[in-house]
């Protein structure tokens, strides 16, 4: 039995029993961003829409007719034999990127940057920001399969869309696509920084939050809660909703501005447990890449302007 591999461009998308919208729906959704696997000769077209089956049930790719596209067919590179290393895209750009770079488990004393600076891992989060029983779909940080696909997709601004960090996930995705309301905390000690309403990037709102030498920045908000600049904010201090298009949290910690770390560093044992526990680790491995493949082992990245940005990782000069 041959397969193929769809990605989810526009969710949450419905899972029913037979491919036809009259039929049972199963439990569960298929939200944006994820990938399924399909069986490659199951495709149907009925009730006006194009169906493929999978190991949930029967799900569609979007309209008969082109004008609705749900999903996307993802093509994997080809496996070889020829260990891939990080290189460099841009010429111009002015940042060296390590073949490896490596950040500590949670738990560990000390996290190294790039260029050689060290400091002392701490303990940011207090409890997450998205209540785990509220959230139902998650990214993580760093080499994930849905930051590799983007370089497939067929809008081209979405193909730049992480370039600013370096290509790679910048932060982890707290995601829910049934019709958003969900709370969203501060989880953390600190001042707000900032609070941007119409953002431009991390659309459609954004808080930024200062704790010492870190910037917690909390994307893609909606119901932003009155927040002023400077005010100071507990772990239970709300912060916005999930918003209703964008269903999900995009949380990303930067130190010093420039480096931006995996959220799970600066969490407790119990808190990355959980998460691990409930959500699948999907990164990206292919026979010629095989690196950050781990929560824990992904690099640490710096913010960067996209027409600038050194590429790493199995996207790097593709």
């Amino acid at each position: 039995m041959s397969v193929k591999f769809l990605r989810v461009v526009d969710g949450p998308v419905k899972i029913r029993s037979l491919p036809n919208i009259t039929s049972s729906k199963t439990e569960g959704m298929l939200q944006t961003g994820h990938e399924i696997e399909v069986i490659a000769d199951s495709r149907t077209i009925a009730d006006g829409y194009i169906w493929w089956h999978h190991t949930q049930g029967w799900s569609a790719e979007g309209s008969a007719d082109g004008t609705k596209v749900f999903m996307q067919e993802v093509v994997h590179a080809p496996a070889t034999n020829t260990p891939t290393t990080p290189a460099v895209v841009n010429a111009s750009a002015t940042v060296n990127a390590p073949a490896t770079v490596t950040v500590p488990a949670a738990g560990s004393a000390m996290i190294t940057l790039p260029n050689g600076a060290k400091f002392a891992q701490t303990i940011l989060f207090q409890r997450h920001p998205v209540s785990l029983d509220d959230t139902k779909w998650f990214q993580y940080f760093g080499n994930t399969r849905f930051a590799f696909n983007l370089c497939n997709d067929k809008v081209p601004v979405r193909q730049r869309m992480y370039f600013y960090c370096q290509g790679l996930h910048g932060g982890l995705d707290y995601g829910n696509s049934s019709g958003g309301g969900q709370a969203i905390v501060a989880g953390i000690n600190g001042v707000v920084e900032k609070v941007e309403l119409g953002a431009k990037s991390y659309a459609p709102n954004c808080v930024r939050i200062k704790a010492g030498d870190f910037t917690v920045i909390y994307g893609h908000l909606g119901n932003v809660a009155p927040l002023v600049v400077g005010q100071t904010v507990t772990p239970e201090t709300h912060i916005a909703q999930i918003e209703t298009m964008q269903f999900h949290l995009h949380l990303e910690v930067r130190y010093k501005g420039t480096w931006i770390i995996n959220p799970l560093l600066f969490m407790s044992t119990e808190m990355t447990d959980a998460i691990i526990a409930k959500f699948k680790k999907d990164f990206y491995t292919d026979g010629g890449w095989n690196q950050w493949i781990t929560p824990f082992d992904q690099p640490v990245l710096k913010s960067s302007a996209p027409d600038t940005a050194v590429i790493i990782g199995p996207r790097a000069g593709r």
